[in-house]
């Protein structure tokens, strides 16, 4: 899980497993965000999930990349966190990918709170 202003891509060993809200195709350092991060959203934890396959026996290594919406963004947040499931249950995916548009952003932050909350009556 993580969260950031105002997007990133995450890397394990080097292979991209999970962008958001940048565009498509190659990320350079001038790549903008799609979408500025703001108010709750800023804050909001946000979940993917990692096929075990991306690992390797021994030391992994995991990198991100965060962009800003403008070069002159005052601010700039990142966080992440890994939570390894060694169970041969089924987990539920409760992250959405944020392909709405911003005025669907709280309707969208309610549904995935919702499934959390759902996730963790379990």
């Amino acid at each position: 899980s993580f969260t950031c202003d105002d997007a990133a891509a995450i890397y394990v060993n080097g292979e991209e497993v999970h962008r958001y809200n940048l565009p498509q195709g190659e990320l350079k350092a001038t790549t903008q965000a799609e979408l500025p991060a703001a108010g709750d959203m800023e804050r909001f934890r946000m979940l993917f999930l990692v096929d075990a396959s991306k690992l390797k026996p021994g030391k992994n290594v995991i990198a991100a990349r965060v962009h800003q919406v403008l070069p002159s963004s005052s601010d700039l947040e990142f966080d992440l966190a890994l939570t390894a499931l060694t169970s041969d249950e089924e987990v539920a995916e409760t992250a959405k990918k944020v392909e709405q548009s911003s005025n669907d952003l709280e309707k969208l932050t309610e549904e995935i709170q919702q499934a959390l909350r759902a996730r963790s009556q379990n």
